[in-house]
């Protein structure tokens, strides 16, 4: 079989990466078809942004009144006011000294190699019920799933600084919905649609995925200039490992009885990598594991040891939509496995 990854990296963007062919679709810029003008466009995100940091706020308030929370939460928490986070500094400053940013869906993008590129990626899944709505005018199915249509609306609105330092978006055909959001976002920004096998175990799923992520590779090396070598794909798949890692070990701190840390916060933890440095989270993360394993041997818990214990399963929560963790847990309940 030919090998997928080079050896040796060259200086970023070097003459063999310059020779990388460029592919890519221009996007088509998305013009309302109702009118609208470019001032009320803005007084529209503005809206939305102002009460997406209300909720965040509400939430967050309500989180940090839950009894003997554990301090390491302090820096998830400053991370997921995702639209006023340090993180956003980082990401343009990145840019400013050229590099690109790849915005993804779902968990099936392979990350590691948008790192090995030494692009950004970040997912852009949205949580905002308040831009359903603006997703609706595109995409009305009232079947459809309501993170597809906010995803749509967060875009369609400019409400999110990760959505617009984005210079293209990978979007998994992994459901309806996802292959529709792919379609429409198309007249907004750059998208690759990538083909997801529904079937892991024959040989010609395994031939479909790799020719995709070859497909992936290249179009990755176009936008950045940048050529994929072995030795940086390791290195980024080593460090997803260990995050990992950190993220089972947090996973089985839940099995304690009574528990350590409460289903919101161990939600909101789960969803900081998505578009924090991974490096970083890592560190904080492991803190916070220490910090609970800790509790464990004190006895420290955070909830009743009565209370009822649930599993929340179904469709992904995305933050700051925690109506139904919320409830669950200022009701009495205790969320210990999602």
């Amino acid at each position: 079989m030919p090998k997928l990854f080079g050896r040796k990296r060259p200086n970023i963007r070097d003459a063999a990466a310059a020779e990388v062919p460029d592919t890519r679709p221009s996007a088509p810029r998305y013009r309302w078809k109702g009118g609208e003008d470019e001032e009320r466009l803005d007084e529209l995100s503005r809206i939305i942004v102002g009460r997406a940091k209300e909720l965040i706020d509400h939430y967050q308030e309500q989180m940090r009144k839950a009894p003997s929370r554990p301090e390491a939460m302090a820096w998830f928490d400053e991370r997921a006011r995702f639209l006023s986070s340090p993180r956003i500094g980082e990401i343009e400053e990145h840019k400013a000294n050229g590099g690109k940013v790849i915005g993804t869906m779902c968990v099936f993008a392979p990350l590691e190699l948008i790192r090995a590129a030494d692009a950004i990626p970040v997912r852009l899944c949205s949580g905002l019920h308040n831009t359903i709505a603006t997703g609706e005018e595109l995409m009305a199915d009232a079947g459809l799933c309501p993170m597809v249509k906010s995803t749509l609306g967060v875009k369609m609105t400019h409400a999110s600084p990760f959505f617009e330092a984005s210079d293209a978006v990978i979007v998994p055909m992994v459901c309806d919905g996802k292959f529709k959001l792919g379609e429409v976002l198309q007249d907004f920004m750059e998208v690759w649609m990538v083909n997801v096998p529904h079937i892991k175990d024959t040989q010609q799923a395994r031939s479909m995925w790799l020719d995709e992520v070859r497909a992936l590779q290249q179009q990755i090396e176009a936008l950045t200039g940048n050529r994929i070598y072995w030795e940086e794909l390791k290195r980024e798949i080593q460090l997803s490992l260990r995050a990992q890692t950190v993220a089972r070990r947090l996973y089985d701190l839940r099995k304690a009885d009574p528990p350590v840390i409460n289903g919101r916060d161990s939600l909101l933890v789960n969803q900081t990598p998505h578009t924090e440095d991974l490096a970083e989270w890592i560190e904080h993360a492991t803190v916070l594991a220490q910090e609970l394993e800790q509790r464990v041997r004190d006895g420290i818990a955070v909830s009743d040891p009565e209370a009822p214990r649930i599993m929340l399963a179904g469709a992904p929560i995305m933050w700051p939509n925690f109506k139904i963790p919320q409830l669950i847990e200022e009701s009495g309940g205790s969320i210990v496995a999602d």
